[in-house]
This record gives C-alpha cells, sequence and structure tokens, in this order.
C-alpha cells in the first residue's frame, strides 16, 4: 500500500515536490503579485511548465489525471507561500 498518493500511480510522482517548489517562488513574490494583482510572469512559467495547473485533466490530454484529493492538496501547499497563487491553482483545477 503506497504511503502517499503520489505513490500509486507513476503519473503523479514530482507533483508535490513541485508544489513545494511553487510554494517558495510564491512566497518569495507574494509582494510583487498583490501590488500587480496578477501573478508574476515566472510564477505563470512555473505553474504551466509543473503540469499543476491541470493535473488533474484526463491522461488523454496530456495531464497527469490525479485525483482531486492530491490535486487540491498540491494547490493548499502551494496557498501557504502565497494564498492567492493557491487560490489561482485550485480554481484552475476545478
Amino acid at each position: 500500500m503506497p504511503h502517499t498518493l503520489h505513490e500509486a500511480d507513476p503519473r503523479w510522482v514530482g507533483l508535490e515536490e513541485a508544489a513545494d517548489r511553487i510554494r517558495l517562488q510564491a512566497r518569495a513574490v507574494a509582494a510583487d503579485n498583490e501590488r500587480d494583482r496578477r501573478l508574476t510572469p515566472e510564477l505563470i512559467d512555473a505553474l504551466r511548465d509543473s503540469g499543476l495547473m491541470r493535473c488533474g485533466a484526463p491522461e488523454t490530454l496530456g495531464a497527469a489525471q490525479a485525483p482531486p484529493a492530491l490535486s487540491l492538496e498540491c494547490a493548499e501547499t502551494i496557498a501557504r507561500g502565497d494564498a492567492a497563487t493557491g487560490w489561482c491553482v485550485s480554481i484552475a483545477l476545478t
């Protein structure tokens, strides 16, 4: 039995680690996001490149097809760095 959700399927490996990396990046630019009322282009690139913004989409569309619990867990992790970024990820997931 896997210890965490990402161990259950190889498509999900790295999602939690990516979320934690982006959490740190989001924390570092949180003031810029707030001031400019948008996510920084570098943060958007990191989110897109990580696959987190669409990790719950079907594999047939090139996504990880992660379960909702894992997808939202990743959004929650990111929100610990910057609530606005976590909100954007959670909205994209749903």
